[in-house]
């Protein structure tokens, strides 16, 4: 549990730091924080924590679900590719 929330932690404050740093702009033009992808970043870190915790067995379907979700704030013009490649790569 610590672990995790460490690893949540980091990469909550990195994804941030990108956001108020790089001020791209969102597909639909809300706002300047698209990048990185804060969702995929959060998605990708809990798979991530699971696949080194307990094997590919159990990472594996929480990656699919991450890439479920990177998928669904590209297709809704919340974020780029590049975005949730990133937040995919911090996490």
């Amino acid at each position: 549990l610590k672990e995790l929330t460490m690893s949540c932690a980091v990469t909550a404050q990195v994804t941030a730091l990108l956001k108020n740093t790089v001020h791209r702009t969102r597909p639909n033009g809300d706002d300047d924080y698209s990048f990185p992808s804060g969702h995929a970043a959060a998605a990708f870190t809990g798979a991530s924590y699971l696949h080194h915790r307990y094997g590919l067995n159990w990472g594996l379907p929480f990656y699919a679900i991450g890439t479920a979700i990177g998928i669904q704030r590209v297709n809704g013009k919340y974020h780029y590719w590049t975005d949730v490649l990133a937040g995919a790569a911090i996490g």
